[in-house]
């Protein structure tokens, strides 16, 4: 019979080499914690349903008004600060259209829809990059390693 010791230790116990091992572990299984899912929120309370996104290679984003996009833009302002961009865009999309008098309503030509949903897309792309960068940070890494407790051996691995 032969036994084996194994030291476990704390994150803050592990060297610089090993914390960077444990950082990699942490991040690997982090992906599918859906850390996305409050700016997905945010865009649907303007009206805004985001279907896709990749913020790695291709650094892209898909989605669609859920109604129609004056009142997402009515909800934009309703709903986002002045300082914010996308009010500056719901504003020149809303200042773009023209009343129809036959049915009194705004009316707006596609292309103007196009960009304005391109536009709040592309912000909402922004955000989530920002997100991301924010959530997978050393930082914030090294927080939810040590506020979780989890142990490791020496070389970093999770035990």
């Amino acid at each position: 019979m032969r036994q084996t010791t194994i030291n476990i230790m704390q994150f803050e116990e592990l060297s610089d080499r090993a914390k960077e091992v444990a950082r990699q572990w942490w991040r690997s299984c982090a992906y599918g914690d859906e850390w996305w899912e409050n700016i997905y929120s945010d865009a649907e309370t303007i009206g805004l349903k985001i279907t896709g996104f990749d913020t790695s290679r291709s650094e892209e984003i898909t989605g669609e008004f859920i109604d129609n996009p004056e009142d997402t833009a009515k909800q934009i302002l309703l709903n986002h600060g002045e300082e914010c961009e996308t009010v500056t865009t719901a504003q020149a999309f809303l200042d773009g259209g023209s009343v129809d008098e036959d049915i009194e309503e705004w009316v707006f030509d596609d292309q103007n829809e196009e960009e304005f949903l391109s536009s709040l897309l592309n912000g909402y792309l922004v955000m989530l990059r920002e997100e991301e960068l924010d959530y997978f940070s050393d930082e914030a890494v090294d927080e939810s390693i040590t506020i979780n407790e989890y142990e490791f051996t020496e070389d970093g691995s999770i035990f």
